[in-house]
Parts: structure tokens; sequence; C-alpha cells
């Protein structure tokens, strides 16, 4: 079986910190380990490789070069961060004519999907939106027609898209089955790092009350609102330091009520977990529509207290278990700061928080993710197109 993976975006990568190439990357090892019959074959800008793949650079997935960097200057027209376009498109159109006619074409766009289809036209397509890219509803139905499945990691996402295409009807098979995690290497640094030696090495104060926050200045991944929020509590004699990491530059600054708010940047996946074993309170703020956020049963899984905004997956990751403090108005400050107070003064809450998750979180994990894809896969591989 030809298992073609195209992700023009960023290269697939075990140690990515953000969520999608790191999670494309555990689905295709842990299906190569359940099925040695599986030829993957991998589409993606450059970067590290990994056992049981084949990788074809398409070279890299954004636009960063001089000459675009001055045709936006000049023209106004080429955004930095877009994709490449058609340069782009013929490093796709060489990974299809370089690698084994493939019998199952993984994707995650909308964009890619379309050049699945014209590269590959006899390859059943599996659509997996990891995210909402966009709000047209002409380009949805559109590759909502061109899949041939799509797995969604969650109802949320199912349902929403559903309700977007009314009246129109929604032809394609459907399978949901949530997001697969690298649980054996958070398992072997939840056992082998105390809280105090992970500090140690990420260089944070031992004695402080450690909040964590994933996402940096990403707008939907709720920043502002942490920040107005936490402005919002009452002056303590406590250590509380906010850090959170990723988009944006590095900084460290002080509230007037002592709070201190440290951005770090981006750090490797591997570090991220160092990040949650250091932490007491981990605060998730969804200010869109996505499956995860991945970083919320990661969380819980560290055995962290968790704050977070009761929408998005998160409800469905919860369960039906006490095992976050919930935010029911996502963006709210009042709601938020009270939430923050409650939680940072009442230990055995945090204790209790903390308790429930990790168990929540184990058992979210045991899940059948990866026979469900592999059933998958192999039934649709049989499907021949007349």
């Amino acid at each position: 079986m030809n298992v073609a993976v195209l992700y023009r975006t960023h290269h697939i990568s075990l140690n990515a910190l953000p969520s999608v190439p790191r999670v494309f990357a555990v689905l295709i090892t842990e299906l190569k380990k359940a099925n040695p019959d599986f030829n993957f074959y991998i589409g993606c800008p450059a970067g590290e490789k990994f056992e049981g793949a084949t990788f074809i650079d398409i070279g890299n997935g954004y636009t960063t070069n001089k000459i675009y960097q001055w045709k936006r200057r000049l023209f106004g027209k080429f955004k930095l961060g877009q994709p490449t376009g058609q340069v782009n498109i013929k490093l796709v159109k060489k990974f299809f004519q370089n690698t084994p006619e493939p019998d199952i074409i993984i994707c995650a766009k909308s964009s890619d999907i379309e050049l699945a289809k014209k590269f590959a036209p006899h390859a059943k397509i599996i659509w997996w939106p990891l995210g909402i890219e966009t709000f047209n509803r002409g380009k949805m139905m559109n590759s909502i027609h061109l899949s041939d499945l799509i797995v969604f990691t969650g109802p949320v996402l199912y349902q929403y898209i559903f309700k977007l295409i009314l009246p129109a009807a929604f032809p394609t098979p459907v399978m949901i089955c949530h997001i697969p995690y690298d649980t054996s290497t958070m398992q072997e640094y939840f056992n082998k790092y105390s809280k105090q030696s992970a500090r140690s090495s990420l260089g944070i104060v031992s004695d402080e009350i450690i909040m964590l926050h994933v996402g940096g200045n990403r707008p939907e991944k709720g920043f502002r609102v942490l920040e107005a929020s936490l402005a919002m509590l009452p002056s303590t004699n406590k250590k509380y330091r906010l850090i959170s990491i990723g988009h944006g530059k590095e900084s460290v600054t002080m509230l007037r009520n002592g709070i201190i708010i440290e951005k770090r940047g981006f750090c490797k996946i591997r570090e991220m977990y160092l990040y949650y074993i250091s932490a007491d309170i981990g605060l998730v703020v969804p200010l869109w529509l996505e499956p995860g956020p991945t970083t919320f049963i990661e969380m819980l899984f560290f055995n962290i207290s968790v704050v977070a905004a009761y929408n998005s997956g998160i409800p469905e990751m919860m369960g039906k278990t006490e095992s976050a403090y919930s935010i029911y108005e996502a963006n709210d400050i009042i709601e938020w700061s009270l939430g923050i107070q409650t939680v940072l003064e009442n230990e055995e809450l945090r204790i209790n928080l903390a308790k429930n998750g990790r168990k929540r979180a184990i058992e979210f994990f045991n899940q059948p993710i990866i026979a469900d894809w592999s059933r998958a896969i192999k039934g649709f591989g049989e499907i021949k197109i007349k």
C-alpha cells in the first residue's frame, strides 16, 4: 500500500512545536509500526527526517526571500508568509512524478487536496482538517467533494462544517478519530524529570508560582485576554509569573500588581515538555474553532492544574470529569481573572484538578486511534475507481 502525505506549509517533524506537523509525524510513525506493508512518501518543506517514511523536499512553504520582499515593497501585492505559488506547484508535480503511484493521499489543506487530485487522479484522498483554514464556503464544498474520506479529530469541527455548507448536501464519508500523541516520549519525560530539575534546566526560579500559556502572540491563542485578566488581580506578596511560549519576541514585563509576564519565544517540543513539568497552572484560551487545542490535553497529562475556555474541542477533551476549571465566556476578562485567582489561592482545588486531569488524559490517549486509521486506509485503498 503506497500512502502519500502532502503538506506544503511546514516540514513534518516529531520535534516540531506547532501541533499540525508534529501530529502528522506521530500518525505516520505509528501507522508504519502497526502496518509494515504501508509505504509512506512525504511531500513537505525540507526538514528533520524520521524512520518509516521517504521524504521529498517540495520547497519552502513560505516566501521569505529577497525577491518577494522587494516586490512587496514596490507593488504591495506580495505578502510575506504566503505560499510560493507556481514554484511550489512545480515541485509538487515533481513529487508525484518521482514516487510510486499512491493508493491513498492524506492532506490537511484545501489547496493540497486540489493539487493531489490534479497530479494523482486515481488515488483516494483522505482530508484531515486539523483546523479551519478558510471560511470560504465554495472552497470548503470543493474540498468535501474532492475527498473520498474526511477524518475529523472531533465532532465540533464536523458539525461546524456540516452546518456551514447547508442547504447543500454533504456526500463524503466521515470518520471521527482523535489526534494521535507521542505518549511514550511524554511519559519518559514525566518519569525522568522532577519539577525542580525541569525548572533548573529552563532557568526558572524555584519558589515562583508558574502559569503557562502556549501560543505566544497568535491572536487565536488569547494572550491579550490573559494579560488583561492578570492585570485585574489584586497585589500580593506571592511570586507569580506567566510564561508564554510561541510566536513573538522574547520579553519580560511586570504588571502593577507584581505579576511578571515573560515571553520566551519558540522551543523544541521536548523542551516544551519541561515547561509542562515546571508549571503549576496552565492557561488555555482558544479563541477560534479548533479540534484541540493539543496543549490542553498535554497539560492534563503532565499533572498541571488547568484553567481553560470551555469551547472548541475542550468540552469533549474534558469529558464528564472536573479535569479543568472552565471559563464559559472565552474573552471575558472578569470571568478569567476570578477563575485564575480562585485556582491560584486554592491549593486543594489545584491538587484535585491536577489529579482528575492526569486521569482524564490517560483515558483520552487510550483510544484506538491508529487501529481506526489503519482500517480506513486499508479499506479505502481497496476501493478502485471505475
